[in-house]
């Protein structure tokens, strides 16, 4: 049998706490349950994750000790700005440039110590 990796991917989530959030809806018995995208309604409780489906309409529940274990935070979120990377941290040679000629500008400077 060949072995498979699940791709990495990016959800939405939230812990279900027993009051309204995005894609949880209150059934005719008093319950909670979630839509999947399969039309299915699957009845959720208190402590699991709402995962949204990537039609943004649709979610399904997952258990918190699988959720826990099968995914973790995102530096970034839709919303907010992407994290920034260690390549977005260099310094580049114009602006290293640029800092030594405001130095040279802001210091008085005695060329006979120096040796060139």
């Amino acid at each position: 049998m060949a072995r498979y990796r699940k791709r990495p991917i990016e959800v939405d989530a939230e812990q279900f706490q027993g009051t309204p959030i995005p894609g949880v809806h209150l059934s005719e018995h008093g319950g909670f349950y979630v839509e999947t995208i399969q039309g299915r309604k699957v009845m959720i409780s208190c402590g699991e994750w709402v995962i949204q489906e990537s039609d943004g309409v649709h979610a399904y529940p997952c258990d918190p000790v699988e959720f826990q274990r099968i995914y973790e935070p995102c530096l970034a979120t839709p919303d907010s700005a992407p994290a920034s990377t260690a390549k977005d941290n260099l310094v580049t040679n114009e602006e290293i440039r640029a800092i030594d000629e405001e130095i040279d500008r802001a210091l008085p400077r005695d060329d006979s110590s120096v040796d060139y």
